[in-house]
């Protein structure tokens, strides 16, 4: 059966590519597997995680916007972005060039902005991963406007990440050309590496220094290698010249460049060659360079009065400090240095959204076991004498290449007096570490069992799943918006509540977890929202947890969802939950222990500061917030014993262990009584009770009281636990018409509920007949005596015994 002329065609087509693939050498067949892996996960990395949550993407996009539409260069001095601290206008142009001419035929007139999550820079990671709202609606497939465009440059990054490639390739041919263990181990490595991946999938320009970094690498070991020329030192000078017209951090590529040449011209001039080559060669790195990159520095200059206006300030102190001896090492924070240099190898190798995505700390543990192996076949390979001579000078070099790279931007974050090394700054050095990493690990002596299945097989496979597993283990999840229940169920430990929020938002019930909390712990606040109404705007979620007083003792303020469900993206009808995790601490003048509540607002986060108004579930106005709740804040100090004689006690559960009541200079009829009582919960009280206090003629007849739970309802005696020391402090007014004598005080609790008094003993154990413990007798002065009170009746003022 004859094929038609096109499907023939089709047909040769493929039997040529099938034919020109198995032509190849197995390694190179390999290397293209590998290849085609990491252009599939870069492809499902750009697509998972969401536009705008790298770092700065959104300036890096808008570099690259500038050009496509206007085929220039943006003006100096002007900012492209101010949503975000970061503009990224006068970075190097190289990358933001290159990315345009895809984005240059997509319509971007959209105007498409990020709505900024203004929580997410917290610090504490409450406020959510997301630094933008991601509305499914504009950003699902099929992409379109911006965000088409956001898409055409981070594929324009996943092919720029095969440069990188490429060079690691390059590198293990280099070193190892008769072991492809290496030279696939090496690449394994850095097609794999999460971090690699997720910079090759999003807008940023440090994909291109990392590929253009381990290029430098390439073409510098072929300079210091046996049989290195002027071609190679032209290469070099390219390389070099594109990486600093790509990003400043290429700074760090120009020793190793240098050294690499300098062992070069050595070897010919040692073997001697004669100047004119010499100097072609130099001539050759030097023009190379100077003409590639030269013009960019001198618009710098030009422009801004810099040789480089990223960062004038560091050059600024730089250039101090090498006015006197040992000036670059003084007045730097070298203790912050271990941890920048551990957060430094974290983020290296896996670190998502802006640096505020990470791993399990096993992941990192693994990796660090990867490296530290490498490490001891390196040194395994220096030592063994059956290697060829220039292996120490290959391992010397990839090593300082390493060094150079990072403390580059480790010594401008000690300038900047900063305690943060991003692992990205480290990427130029990818080509580095992967082959070090391989070549280290087939160094080892691997006991037989274990050499049966390749280390470097089982490191690079190892890998792979990592890399394919991140994107639905971490990435998707934490930019995912809380699910929607399709029905309202109340779990056992949820009470409802039904609080309307300006007739758009119903918080429906709520839970509470623990029942008690110390300073410095946190609380567990689960809402339960429904969407009455669609909003416009993106309000905050305020919840506070109020403590003695309707203080503020902590608060947790963040887009809904952690800022994964903005108001505007909530429709009418949805119900979801979702928990704040509230630290607890007293302010300076906070009272501890007390009972805790939590209060909810919805707010617009701005100058205003506009609250919805709030009404109960029967409809009633009740302010800007709900109150609700009940839990105890301890004060995380252990309990004092039991009073060896108390002055009574009540229910069994609580004690009167102080008690009181001085009127100055005397009791006044139409005054006032001070009296304070200190009780202590010798167990948990069973119920909350209200504690009264009365003051009773000799007889028992009533004559003035107060009634109130502990400290005015601050600290009920149901969030009481046992040991707990309470004061309680009341005012009793006297009447005017008080006849003078002596009169009793007493106190003790009962049920509100009931009103039924719990049973009281005094100091000598005995039941009280009321239910009351008298604590203080006094002599009150009526109003016949009032004028002679202070020469005649202070001393009958000190009747104190019961």
């Amino acid at each position: 059966m004859a094929l038609p002329s096109i499907g023939k065609a089709r047909w040769q087509a493929w039997r040529f590519c099938l034919a020109r693939w198995r032509s190849l050498p197995l390694v190179s067949r390999w290397a293209g597997v590998l290849v085609a892996a990491h252009l599939a996960l870069g492809v499902l990395y750009s697509v998972t995680v969401p536009i705008w949550e790298a770092h700065d993407e959104w300036a890096h996009y808008k570099y690259v916007e500038y050009i496509a539409r206007h085929r220039a260069l943006p003006p100096a001095g002007q900012r492209l972005t101010t949503e975000y601290r970061y503009d990224q206008a006068n970075q190097p142009p190289l990358y933001y060039i290159l990315a345009a001419i895809p984005v240059s035929w997509v319509d971007t007139s959209d105007g498409l902005k990020p709505v900024v999550n203004p929580y997410a820079d917290t610090g504490d990671g409450w406020g959510g991963i997301n630094f933008a709202v991601h509305d499914p609606e504009i950003e699902r497939f099929p992409y379109r406007g911006t965000v088409l465009a956001v898409h055409v440059a981070r594929w324009a990054s996943v092919l720029m990440s095969l440069l990188a490639l490429g060079a690691v390739y390059a590198l293990g041919r280099l070193t190892h050309p008769r072991d492809p263990g290496v030279i696939l181990g090496a690449l394994a490595i850095a097609a794999f590496m999460p971090q690699f991946l997720f910079i090759g999938s999003v807008v940023t320009n440090d994909v291109l220094i990392t590929g253009l970094g381990s290029w430098v690498t390439v073409f510098g070991l072929r300079l210091a290698l046996p049989g290195g020329g002027r071609r190679d030192a032209l290469l070099l000078g390219v390389t070099l010249g594109l990486a600093l017209l790509t990003k400043y951090t290429a700074l760090a590529l120009i020793p190793l460049a240098l050294i690499a040449g300098a062992i070069g011209l050595a070897r010919e001039v040692r073997h001697g060659a004669s100047p004119r080559r010499t100097w072609g060669t130099v001539g050759a790195f030097l023009g190379a360079l100077v003409g590639i990159a030269g013009w960019w520095f001198w618009r710098n200059y030009t422009q801004y009065g810099q040789w480089l206006p990223r960062d004038p300030w560091a050059v600024y102190w730089l250039q101090e400090r090498l006015r006197e001896p040992w000036g670059l090492l003084r007045g730097l924070e070298w203790s912050a240095v271990p941890g920048m240099l551990r957060y430094g190898f974290q983020t290296f190798w896996l670190s998502f959204g802006w640096g505020n995505l990470g791993a399990p700390m096993w992941v990192y543990r693994l990796f660090a076991l990867i490296s530290s192996l490498g490490v001891l076949g390196l040194a395994r390979a220096w030592f063994r004498r059956d290697r060829p001579a220039h292996t120490r000078l290959l391992i010397s070099l990839l090593f300082l290449q390493l060094l150079f790279v990072i403390a580059l931007p480790l010594y401008r974050e000690l300038l900047h007096r900063g305690s943060v090394l991003r692992g990205r700054y480290l990427l130029p050095a990818l080509g580095s570490v992967s082959l070090l990493i391989a070549w280290g690990l087939r160094e080892l002596p691997w006991p037989s069992r274990l050499a049966r299945f390749h280390p470097l097989a089982v490191v690079g496979g190892g890998m792979a799943l990592l890399s394919l597993t991140l994107p639905f283990w971490l990435i998707i999840p934490a930019y995912r918006p809380p699910p929607l229940l399709s029905e309202l169920e109340l779990k056992p430990t949820e009470q409802p509540l039904h609080a309307v929020f300006g007739e758009r938002a119903e918080l429906v019930a709520y839970e509470i977890w623990p029942t008690e909390v110390k300073p410095g712990q946190a609380v567990a606040v689960t809402l339960l929202w429904r969407a009455l109404a669609p909003m416009r705007e993106n309000y905050t979620v305020g919840v506070h947890v109020l403590g003695e007083g309707y203080q503020d003792y902590g608060q947790r303020n963040a887009y809904p969802g952690r800022g994964n469900f903005a108001t505007t993206l909530w429709k009418p009808g949805d119900l979801f939950r979702e928990t704040y995790w509230v630290p607890v601490q007293p302010p300076p003048d906070g009272v501890v222990p007390t009972a805790g509540r939590v209060s909810v607002a919805l707010f617009l986060d701005d100058e205003e500061q506009t609250h919805l108004p709030v009404t109960d579930a029967q409809g009633r106005l009740i302010g800007g917030s709900a109150i609700f709740g009940r839990f105890r804040i301890g004060d995380g100090q252990p309990p004092p014993p039991p009073p060896d004689a108390p002055l009574g006690v009540v229910g069994e559960e609580i004690a009167l262990v102080r008690a009181e009541a001085t009127p100055t200079p005397v009791a006044m009829a139409g005054f006032s009584i001070p009296v304070t009582l200190t009780w202590q919960a010798l167990a948990t009280p069973a119920a909350d009770y209200t504690i009264f206090v009365q003051l009773l003629t000799e007889d028992g007849r009533w004559v003035a009281g107060y009634d109130a739970p502990p400290r005015d309802g601050n600290y009920p005696t149901g969030l009481w636990r046992t040991g707990d020391v309470v004061t309680h402090t009341v005012t009793l007014a006297l009447p005017t018409s008080l006849p003078s004598g002596v009169y009793r005080l007493v106190t003790g609790m009962y049920r509100q509920e009931d009103m039924r008094r719990l049973p009281a003993r005094n100091a000598a154990g005995a039941l009280t007949a009321d239910g009351a413990i008298t604590f203080r007798r006094l002599y009150i002065a009526g109003r016949e005596h009032r004028a002679f009170i202070p020469s005649v009746y202070t001393p009958r003022g000190d009747i104190s015994e019961p």
